[in-house]
């Protein structure tokens, strides 16, 4: 798993991300396969983003 990809499912998911920032998730899910990961400008706002809650199994 990349570095973008266990940010992004730290904070909810690929959905959860995208509507908290206002982007579509195709956006957010295409920072997990680029080489760069989460661009600069967005990783401060990701970051800010809570933690997503733990689910009951």
């Amino acid at each position: 798993m990349t570095e973008a990809s266990q940010i992004i499912a730290d904070k909810g998911g690929t959905v959860k991300v995208a509507a908290a920032l206002d982007l579509t998730p195709s956006t957010v899910s295409s920072w997990k396969k680029a080489k760069g990961g989460i661009p600069r400008w967005w990783l401060p706002h990701v970051q800010a983003l809570p933690k997503a809650e733990p689910t009951a199994a």
